[in-house]
C-alpha cells in the first residue's frame, strides 16, 4: 500500500457503487468502490475533497483508493 493522498471525486456512479478520484493537475486516476469508504465518513459526491490511501495491488494495472475519508467542512 502506498501513502496517504488528498484529491477530488471526479466521477461517482451511486447505482454501481464506484467512482474515480483525481487531482486537478494530474492525469492519474484512482478507482474506488463504496466498500472503500472509511466507517463513519458517509457518502461522497463529485467535487468532494477526500483523503485516502492508494493501493496498487488490489486490481492489476489499476490504482485504487481505500480507506476514503471525506474532508469535513469547517
Amino acid at each position: 500500500m502506498l501513502g496517504e493522498t488528498v484529491k477530488f471525486v471526479v466521477l461517482f456512479n451511486e447505482a454501481k457503487a464506484y467512482g474515480l478520484i483525481k487531482a486537478d493537475t494530474s492525469e492519474s486516476e484512482a478507482f474506488f468502490s463504496t466498500t472503500g469508504l472509511a466507517e463513519g465518513y458517509g457518502p461522497v459526491a463529485v467535487g468532494d475533497k477526500v483523503f485516502y490511501f492508494e493501493d496498487d495491488e488490489m486490481i492489476e494495472g489499476q490504482l485504487c483508493a481505500v480507506n476514503i475519508r471525506k474532508r469535513l467542512a469547517k
